[in-house]
């Protein structure tokens, strides 16, 4: 494989420089830690639907040149059942994404309480993908998207400062459910039917 000739100081200074997506926090005086008096029922939930769909609009702007590598850890506290289908919702997405059909995918699974996916892609993208069972602060999304122009970043951090549990089930597809479900089963790399999806 040819190296890129591009330096590392350079890399991360056009990282740094680039895109950076995160729905916006809510002010509580000078502290955005103290959200004691904020009513969490009264706030919204973390919608992935959304979300999915604001960085492909990103990445189907150019605005980090074609995307070559994602990585997106969930944290939550789902069964395992959701915990796939909210992996296979975030899979469907990185597919649409890199505009590329999926080719192989290799599952671990830690006592069911956190599952990580590797992907290839036909036109040799990589996507490391994880659910974590835990409690967390914020929306539990971490996300990065690195382009050859650019990357997106959003981290849990700079979401809303408060339990956002998903409240609504993922639109998954059925055939990305199975696939996973089975790529855990096997503890091998698989090689799958290709996934396609329009950007």
């Amino acid at each position: 494989m040819k190296r890129s000739s591009i330096g590392r100081r350079e890399f991360i200074s056009q990282a740094a420089a680039s895109s950076a997506l995160g729905w916006s926090g809510l002010a509580h005086g000078n502290d955005p830690g103290k959200s004691d008096d904020l009513d969490p029922s009264q706030l919204p939930a973390t919608n992935m639907e959304s979300f999915c769909d604001a960085i492909r609009k990103v990445v189907n702007s150019k605005r980090i040149g074609e995307p070559v590598f994602v990585r997106c850890t969930l944290l939550g506290r789902d069964k395992k059942d959701l915990m796939i289908a909210r992996l296979a919702q975030i899979v469907d997405a990185v597919v649409s994404w890199f505009g590329q059909p999926l080719h192989r995918i290799y599952a671990r699974e830690a006592q069911a309480r956190a599952i990580s996916l590797v992907l290839d892609f036909q036109g040799g993208q990589t996507a490391l993908l994880s659910y974590a069972s835990s409690r967390h602060r914020g929306d539990g999304v971490d996300l990065m998207v690195i382009g050859n122009h650019g990357a997106i970043y959003h981290d849990a951090g700079t979401g809303t400062l408060w339990d956002a549990e998903w409240q609504t089930k993922p639109k998954a597809n059925a055939k990305t459910r199975t696939m996973i479900a089975r790529a855990i089963q096997s503890a091998k790399p698989i090689l799958v039917t290709p996934l396609k999806s329009e950007r």
